[in-house]
């Protein structure tokens, strides 16, 4: 799978992250319609319209889910496929990448499941006129969301530095001087347009005589040692 992404053009990888999760939603959004009853002749009640928000969060996984993989497979086979082609002393945690690219996943799946019981027990106490007997689980999880939320963004801002400065130190080789990899990050932020940037020099990488540039320091500037 990872040899796969490193040797996709381009427009292969954009059809993946766009056209499939398009189609994705297409299908999806017309699930959701169908739950939908049009012939309304009065003001619809509040429980239909909670329970409509509850259908969409249970369609919303598989409209958004599958670009977050195809994009998560993405940046794991650059770092991990590119990881024996870096220079020593690179300083990059491997596994630290590995479960910061995890974690967002599994969050986001725990959120559409828990807003899928927050509006389902809303749902509950509006139908019975607020009678309850006991403080609902709702309310922690939604409070709970707010630092699951602020983890996904973290971890994933440190896949965006770890798959970018991979990618420079792999192209550069350049260990003994701060790599500047601003461009990178920022390109792998815009996915939808640093792929292709980014893909066709990650095609050259992944080539098995493709040799990590050294730094010369009587130069200054990286060159190429292919012994």
């Amino acid at each position: 799978m990872i040899n796969l992404f490193l040797r996709a053009k381009h427009w292969q990888l954009f059809l993946l992250f766009f056209a499939f999760p398009f189609v994705m939603q297409f299908i999806a959004l017309g699930g959701f319609l169908s739950t939908i009853p049009f012939h309304i002749d009065h003001e619809p009640e509040p429980e239909l319209i909670l329970g409509l928000v509850q259908q969409l969060f249970k369609w919303l996984p598989f409209i958004i889910l599958p670009t977050v993989l195809g994009f998560a497979g993405w940046l794991w086979s650059i770092s991990v496929g590119l990881h024996n082609k870096l220079p020593e002393g690179h300083g990059l945690n491997l596994t630290l990448f590995k479960w910061c690219i995890i974690l967002p996943i599994i969050i986001i799946i725990a959120i559409f499941y828990s807003l899928s019981n927050i509006f389902s027990e809303v749902t509950t106490l509006i139908e019975t006129q607020g009678e309850i007997e006991e403080v609902p689980t709702w309310i922690g999880q939604f409070f709970l969301l707010f630092p699951l939320v602020f983890l996904s963004v973290g971890c994933s801002i440190y896949t965006y530095y770890h798959t970018a400065k991979t990618i420079k130190l792999v192209e550069k080789g350049n260990t003994q001087r701060k790599p500047e990899f601003i461009g990178e990050f920022f390109l792998i932020w815009f996915y939808f347009i640093g792929v292709w940037i980014l893909q066709p020099k990650i095609n050259r990488m992944q080539e098995d005589d493709y040799v990590t540039p050294e730094l010369d320091e009587s130069k200054n500037q990286p060159t190429r040692y292919d012994n």
